[in-house]
């Protein structure tokens, strides 16, 4: 759910700039991160971080978040975070009631497109930057 939310998110940013060279977004409103335990995670931007908890952990019970992530049953629990500074906060959310299988991708199948529209790849080396154990 996570690679696709990002590929989608990386698609529909090469298809926003091919269409224009002037950007359209001013900002965003939440910024997502999807955990594995909203509670603890809460916690340790709390705790360790020092981020104000702007909406304690709690379900989201809504009707429509199924259909949003496209998994039937889905249960959202979610807490968020104030951003030091910032207008947005920091959504941590933790979706259960569904079974999960690892799975992989072929990036070049979605940066192949991208490349031949011309849309810069915002990275040091101009490329995907490959993240294993050890930060390799």
């Amino acid at each position: 759910m996570r690679k696709r939310f990002i590929t989608t998110l990386l698609l529909g940013a090469a298809v926003a700039f091919a269409r224009t060279e002037t950007p359209h977004a001013i900002g965003i409103l939440n910024y997502v991160h999807a955990v594995s335990d909203v509670d603890k995670s809460v916690a340790f931007y709390r705790d360790v971080i020092g981020l104000e908890v702007n909406r304690a952990p709690s379900d989201f019970p809504n009707a429509g978040v199924p259909a949003l992530v496209n998994a039937p049953g889905v249960h959202l629990k979610l807490g968020t975070m104030k951003m030091p500074g910032q207008k947005y906060v920091m959504e941590l959310t933790q979706f259960s009631g569904i079974e999960r299988h690892p799975g992989e991708r072929d990036i070049e199948t979605i940066l192949t497109p991208i490349r031949k529209s011309g849309v810069p790849i915002i990275t040091r080396p101009g490329a995907p930057v490959a993240v294993g154990p050890n930060g390799a």
